[in-house]
């Protein structure tokens, strides 16, 4: 597994930048036959530079608004003071139908010559908002090798674009891959 590291990071220094993100999941539910979804509030607890937070935010919000979804993303971050309230308030004005909450669960990385190599894993789960029961749910294993040049906007939508894979044969059916 290190050689592994060791080889994305020797090609990584060749190419002078690295960007971008593997991920694979394990899913553990899945509803086939879940109502469309419409408006969906994505709620988003790992930690996250701003560059790779608005990637995330701009990613889900586009790429689910070109198959017909409303979205709003709401990141919680370790300090927020009362984030049940803020879940409420962006529930009380989306009137969603479905929430997809997204909350780390461990995370490793090692530094290498100016590049960083992480593992994290990621909860990711769909609610129906009418409901309360689980749409989809799965452990989302990212793998990221990045440097002081890789650019975390476009980073976070290949992270977005992961999820929304995993998604698209089940809660998100009517949404087409691109």
């Amino acid at each position: 597994m290190t050689g592994r590291w060791v080889l994305a990071l020797a090609v990584c220094a060749a190419l002078g930048a690295c960007a971008g993100g593997r991920a694979t999941f394990q899913i553990w539910r899945s509803a086939a036959n879940a109502d469309p979804v419409e408006r969906v509030l994505v709620v988003t607890r790992i930690g996250m530079t701003e560059e790779l937070r608005d990637g995330v935010s701009d990613a889900f919000r586009d790429h689910l608004a070109a198959c017909g979804v409303r979205a709003v993303v709401l990141h919680i971050g370790v300090l927020d003071l009362d984030p049940e309230q803020r879940v409420y308030e962006a529930m009380r004005q989306l009137q969603p139908s479905a929430v997809l909450s997204i909350s780390t669960q461990s995370s490793q990385t090692t530094l290498y010559n100016g590049y960083a190599a992480s593992t994290q894993d990621y909860h990711v789960r769909v609610v129906s908002a009418r409901s309360r029961t689980v749409l989809w749910e799965g452990l989302m294993t990212w793998k990221l090798v990045s440097s002081w040049v890789t650019d975390l906007h476009a980073t976070g939508a290949q992270f977005v674009d992961s999820i929304l894979d995993a998604l698209r044969g089940s809660v998100l059916a009517r949404c087409r891959a691109g």
